[in-house]
């Protein structure tokens, strides 16, 4: 991980956007983060910066579920299906 975190960040720069979408905070150890949104229930529900990322990882999503229900049980629900089709095939 830490390999493939270095890489990232010798290839970025500020004349190179870069998006990273992980669950695991040490890719972003040598690539801090401009923005950070967060998906929820298949769409965007909270944007901020290298301090969301370092929450999420700390605290985990518990609070931005509880901050956007609908998009909560959308996600449960996706959650459900996928598990459903994963038995069927």
């Amino acid at each position: 991980m830490r390999l493939a975190s270095q890489s990232i960040a010798e290839i970025g720069g500020a004349e190179m956007g870069i998006l990273i979408i992980t669950h695991h905070d040490k890719l972003l150890e040598h690539n801090t983060p401009d923005y950070t949104h967060v998906m929820l229930g298949g769409r965007i529900v909270e944007t901020g910066g290298a301090e969301l990322a370092a929450e999420l990882h700390q605290r985990g999503y518990d609070r931005i579920r509880a901050a956007y229900p609908e998009a909560a049980a959308e996600e449960a629900a996706m959650q459900r299906d996928g598990k459903k089709l994963q038995a069927v095939g």
